[in-house]
């Protein structure tokens, strides 16, 4: 695979050898062996050298350009001087830059546009860090740190997530021999140590030689560098971790060089330069260039020199990089390289990621990897049918028996993802690669329907993809996609929702019931998109016909569901010699669940419909009631069903054309449970009472219902003339129930005449006075009852004759409630005092109680107003004494003789105080 080619642009002849090299936009500098500074510049692809300034007389062993300073570091006469990147002019040596070894540079732009750089330098010893810091030119003092051990190399580390140096917050990889530290330059201070054995490993790996091999610190994006000695690397983070994950690169031999050019690490060797994926470590290109020393970039640019030789290294466009390696399929290696680049800067990065994705994970499933496979398929939102395509029709198809109705070819997505990724092929290797992977993909099918194991691994596979391409359909119904972080979840990929939604619910739906039917549940008793004629295939040529119930229920297809239990709760009674045989359309061999055999699961499937649903409640429910009317209480009045929603007048016309008892059961239901205050319900309860009880007059439970029910003082809501109008007048089954009645509609006198005249009964008489009392406290009520047994006039309209006796009961019960006068008025001539005796007494002490009781009132009515009145002649004619000790109470000075002021108060002031 080609991924650079080199291009000679300037060849040295004589004794200038290249030391250093440095890139600044179209200018190159190079530092020579004899400490001249040679300047070439590119025009159309041609160098040309147009400067050789003589620095020192000594080789210029490292260059640095900081375009954001303005400024070229050189590293001569083993210091750091500055010198103009325009001009070239010498500006100053960098302070307590004496006696370097090297150093290394690195810039950040901040978010608020502030401009970082640092360089950080080596002593000669090794034994010390010089840390240089400019903010927006500014250089601030320089720090020092330092070393438990000699230096060998360093690196700064770039930020997390990015590729960037974080010089906000600096972290510097030092190498040692035989350790790697870690260094916070803000703080100008070691981290603790924290190398592991793997890292140990490959720092001590000299020890083994008779020479010492060159140890190289690399940066890479993302927080971790790269650390080389010899042929053994290790990876490590900016917080000191390894990364045991990532294995070593596998170098034949130790590289003189290891740089990063994005997004490859570079390595030279003598005889080469080799191109790595930083992921996988895979060489992808093994560029046959002899004696590279130094490599440079930046931005695009690559260069590499010899000692004698510059080259400039072209790199082929990323996205024909990309295509080359699906073309040559290495997949993972395009798949690692695309993960690096950034979408911003890769316009159709996540498109061709998805796509080379989908097309491992094709070869995947072919090679029977199947939960990878659908691993990756769910990680970059693979359309589903593309996946579910990949299966053999059992699973693909729309039938339970595998036939295909109307399934689109199979192989069609994919054929689409590999032309599209693999454009620059020639057509006939496109077509013959088309064809084998054809012929493999309908091999793997092969396998999964003859090899049940792997029918089942690859299934249950499967349904964790569909599990995830749910959550996600349902994701982009709820929300925006824009809020949608995911950058693979797109509305595109997915296409009609409701469409796609029907076809992952059915295909997970079989996957339930090939593989593991006790999850059958999970799926059809929640909100799903299943199609129902596949699932009613299923479920029936699987015979799982409470799974399809629940089903039907979840789609609100009742019908269906309450035609099915019907039949067979017939059948299954039938089969019990409970019941005729209907309608019987199943096989003999086919097997019934006891839990549907009988009316029980239609009352049971009724008991969760909704008032939305009354016709079929009513409907059904017609056959439960034909064989026992007690189902009615589980249907209607069940608390494990909607009662209490359903629409109560109609259901009680329903049960109204089975039975009145049933009505007047339910009634009392919706009342006692639910609280309903509803005039009509609690009004037809009553009428429905009277009734019964006019159908049998000796129903004592029903006749005592209806008393508690009128009597109860919650029950104000129904109407008591309607319920006046339905009680036979003269009936004296019904007397108590009138009276009720007429207790509660506040009509006495007409109870009383019932009771009086009708049923002659005085002690009720008397017991009603006492509840009217208690009820509405006191009135005219013993006066009503006490005219009715004396008056003549009113025992004569009633054709009744006078009740000396009853009457002088009254008096002795209600003594005091009663009119004296108008008793003894109403009293005959004929009666003997002694009869009189007990309820004179009481009434003459009870006047003699009440005169006293208002004298004794008069007179605390005059003292009180005596009282009140010498309150009053004492606040009109007050007093005071002033004597020489007493003060003002507005300024404080002593009254003395001064004229003074009383105030309403009481208090005593000097009479120009008053006034303030």
């Amino acid at each position: 695979m080609e991924i650079l080619s080199s291009t000679q642009i300037v060849s040295l002849s004589g004794p200038l050898k290249i030391e250093s090299l440095a890139i600044s936009g179209s200018r190159i500098f190079v530092g020579s062996n004899t400490g001249a500074l040679l300047v070439f510049r590119e025009t159309d692809g041609t160098y040309t050298q147009t400067s050789s300034l003589p620095l020192s007389k000594k080789p210029l062993k490292q260059l640095s350009v900081v375009r954001e300073l303005g400024f070229l570091f050189v590293l001569l006469d083993n210091q750091i001087s500055v010198y103009d990147l325009e001009s070239l002019s010498f500006l100053h040596n960098l302070p307590r830059s004496a006696s370097i070894s090297f150093f290394l540079t690195a810039t950040s732009i901040a978010p608020d546009a502030t401009v970082s750089a640092r360089l950080v330098a080596v002593t000669q010893k090794g034994k010390t860090l010089v840390s240089y810091h400019w903010s927006n030119g500014d250089l601030a003092p320089p720090t020092e740190i330092l070393l438990p051990d000699r230096a060998r190399n360093i690196a700064f580390f770039t930020a997390n997530d990015s590729t960037s140096f974080d010089l906000a917050s600096p972290r510097l990889l030092i190498l040692t021999g035989s350790k790697f530290l870690l260094a916070d330059l803000a703080q100008s201070a070691l981290l603790p140590e924290s190398t592991s054995g793997t890292v140990s490993h490959v720092l001590s790996s000299s020890s083994s030689f008779l020479y010492a091999p060159k140890s190289h610190a690399v940066s890479l994006p993302n927080g971790v560098a790269l650390i080389v000695k010899d042929t053994a690397s290790a990876y490590v983070t900016r917080e000191g971790t390894p990364l045991i994950d990532r294995p070593q690169i596998p170098w034949s031999y130790a590289p003189d060089i290891v740089a990063y050019y994005f997004p490859y690490i570079l390595s030279a060797t003598s005889s080469s330069l080799q191109v790595r994926n930083p992921v996988t470590q895979s060489l992808l290109q093994d560029l046959k260039i002899s004696g590279i020393t130094t490599l440079v970039s930046s931005g695009k640019t690559l260069l590499g020199a010899t000692t004698n030789t510059l080259y400039h290294f072209n790199v082929a466009d990323y996205d024909s990089q990309i295509s080359h390696l699906i073309d040559i399929n290495l997949l993972e290696e395009a798949i690692t390289l695309l993960r690096q680049f950034n979408p911003a800067a890769f316009p159709n990065r996540n498109h061709r990621l998805r796509q080379i994705e989908i097309l491992r994970a094709t070869q995947l499933f072919q090679q029977g990897s199947y939960r990878k496979a659908l691993e990756i398929f769910s990680d970059v939102s693979a359309n589903p049918q593309t996946v579910i395509d990949l299966y053999p029709a059992v699973i693909s198809g729309h039938t339970a028996n595998g036939v295909v109705r109307g399934r689109s070819p199979t192989v069609t997505s994919e054929v689409s993802i590999q032309s599209t990724a693999s454009h620059q092929v020639k057509k006939k290797s496109s077509q013959s690669s088309i064809v084998s992977a054809k012929d493999l993909l309908e091999a793997r099918r092969h396998i999964l329907d003859t090899d049940k194991a792997q029918f089942s691994a690859a299934v249950r596979a499967l349904r964790g993809f569909l599990g995830d391409a749910r959550r996600k359909m349902k994701q982009l119904k709820l929300v925006e996609v824009q809020e949608i972080k995911d950058p693979f979840i797109s509305l595109e990929e997915y296409g009609d929702l409701d469409e796609t939604a029907q076809l992952v619910d059915t295909v997970l739906f079989k996957c339930y019931i090939l593989t593991d039917s006790a999850l059958l549940e999970s799926l059809v008793r929640v909100e799903n998109a299943c199609d129902p004629n596949v699932v009613r295939d299923w479920l029936t040529a699987k015979q799982k016909y409470k799974a399809l119930v629940e089903f039907y229920f979840g789609k609100g297809m009742h019908k269906n569901a309450l035609e099915l239990l019907q039949e067979f709760g017939k059948e299954g009674m039938q089969q019990n010699g409970t019941a005729a045989h209907e309608n019987h359309n199943h096989k003999e061999d086919e097997k019934i669940e006891d839990d549907l055999k009988g009316p029980q699961a239609t009352i049971q499937y009724l008991q969760r419909l909704s008032a939305d649903d009354i016709d079929y409640i009513f409907e059904y429910a017609k056959w439960p009631l034909s064989l026992d009317l007690s189902y009615a209480k589980q249907i209607f009045m069940s608390e494990t069903s909607d009662s209490e929603v359903l629409p109560r007048r109609q259901v009680c016309d329903f049960l109204s054309q089975y039975s009145t008892a049933l009505v007047v059961e339910y009634l009392e239901y919706i009342i006692n449970v639910f609280g309903d205050m509803d005039p009509e319900t609690h009004t037809r309860l009553v009428v429905l009472y009277i009734q019964l009880l006019i159908e049998d007059k000796d129903n004592k439970e029903v006749h005592q219902k209806l008393l508690d029910f009128i009597m109860n003082p919650d029950s104000t809501q129904f109407d008591i003339t309607v319920a006046l109008e339905l009680v036979p007048p003269h009936d004296a089954n019904f007397f108590d129930v009138k009276i009720a009645l007429l207790f509660r509609a506040g009509r006495h006198r007409d109870a009383l005449k019932i009771i009086v005249y009708s049923m002659q009964d005085v002690d009720e008489a008397l017991e009603y006075c006492k509840k009217v009392i208690k009820s509405d406290g006191p009135s005219d009520i013993v006066d009503i009852l006490l005219k009715m047994y004396l008056d003549p006039i009113e025992t004569a309209r009633h054709k009744a004759e006078v009740n000396v006796e009853a009457g002088l009961r009254v008096l002795s019960t209600y003594q005091h409630s009663v009119d004296s006068k108008l008793a003894l008025e109403l009293l005959p001539d004929n009666v003997r005092m002694s009869d009189l005796e007990e309820f004179l007494t009481r009434s003459i002490r009870t006047l003699v109680s009440k005169e006293a009781e208002s004298k004794i009132l008069v007179s605390l009515d005059k003292s009180n107003v005596l009282e009140n009145e010498y309150k009053l002649l004492l606040a009109r004619d007050p007093s005071v004494v002033v004597t020489s000790a007493r003060l003002c109470k507005v300024c404080f000075k002593r009254l003395g003789k001064s004229v003074f002021y009383l105030l309403p108060d009481g208090r005593t002031v000097h009479y120009a105080c008053a006034e303030v």
